[in-house]
């Protein structure tokens, strides 16, 4: 029974070998190992990454909630001075019309 010839799955060369083999020698076998472990270290990292940038969502978030939260109490505090502005204003010009009125 002869081998049928088999292409490496690193270089490309076409050899002849056993049925489950993969890599025409040991060369290759050893470079597509240490090309598998890179891009799972490469892979950790991305996940390491992905993490990092949900936790900055989720901070900005918080943070944008305390903002708008703040700029709610601010608005409210503005309106309020407004209105006690505005009451201010309508006492003195009721006051001057009296002063007006009583000369």
């Amino acid at each position: 029974m002869a081998a049928d010839p088999r292409r490496c799955e690193e270089c490309g060369a076409h050899f002849y070998g056993r049925s489950d083999a993969a890599y025409c020698c040991a060369a290759c076998r050893q470079k597509a190992y240490r090309a598998r472990k890179h891009r799972r270290s490469v892979g950790s990292t991305r996940e390491e990454e992905f993490r990092s940038v949900i936790g900055q969502a989720r901070r900005s978030r918080t943070n944008a909630r305390e903002t708008r939260r703040l700029a709610g109490q601010v608005r409210a505090r503005a309106q309020a001075e407004r209105l006690a502005a505005a009451e201010q204003i309508d006492r003195a010009r009721a006051s001057r019309a009296g002063l007006t009125d009583a000369h």
